[in-house]
């Protein structure tokens, strides 16, 4: 009576031993399923960072090229100034008497050290909008670098998790092979 009874716990104990197995493999799969997932959050995070810092570039540069506009706009007004300014110099030196050649030099040195100073002053801003838009886009293509490198990381530790789970299954599935095989040995002996 000992032996049937050996044969059934023995096949009871494998059965839930590979059934044990089974879900570790289930398990291994799913921490894949889950690895693949939150590295596809971490790249789709990744991009959106490097999009929004290449669209702050982006907003640096049009600020570089509205200021460059605007100094051309200021330029032709102060060419205007200085035309207007020359031909009332030209009309008022006449009547006055005035040394015109002074006069002129005096007043185009003015409007030259504006217009040197607004060309400088353009210049530092768009100096620094450009520093800006490129430091921006290092940000973005150091925020995609590092969202891809996580992303590799969490596959990575998914895998290592899945190896480990599949390497319990195994070794469990041994487990019962061998304990299956005692069982039988000693329900027929």
């Amino acid at each position: 009576m000992g032996s049937p009874l050996a044969l059934i716990g023995t096949a009871f104990s494998f059965k839930a031993s590979m059934d044990q197995a089974r879900a570790m493999e289930y398990q291994a799969e799913a921490a894949r399923q889950q690895a693949e997932y939150n590295a596809n959050l971490k790249r789709d995070q990744a991009r959106q960072e490097q999009e929004v810092a290449n669209y702050r570039a982006k907003l640096e540069e049009r600020k570089k090229t509205d200021g460059l506009i605007a100094l051309e706009r200021s330029l032709e007004a102060m060419d205007r100034k200085g035309s207007y300014t020359l031909s009332k110099l030209r009309n008022t030196g006449a009547y006055q008497g005035a040394d015109f050649e002074f006069v002129l030099e005096s007043s185009m040195d003015d409007l030259f050290s504006q217009e040197v100073d607004q060309v400088i002053k353009s210049s530092t801003l768009g100096a620094q909008y450009d520093a800006q838009a490129d430091e921006l886009q290092r940000q973005g293509q150091y925020a995609y670098n590092s969202g891809m490198k996580a992303a590799e990381l969490t596959i990575h530790a998914g895998n290592n998790k899945a190896n480990d789970l599949e390497n319990a299954a195994a070794n469990t599935r041994l487990s019962a092979l061998g304990s299956a095989s005692m069982g039988l040995y000693e329900a027929t002996t």
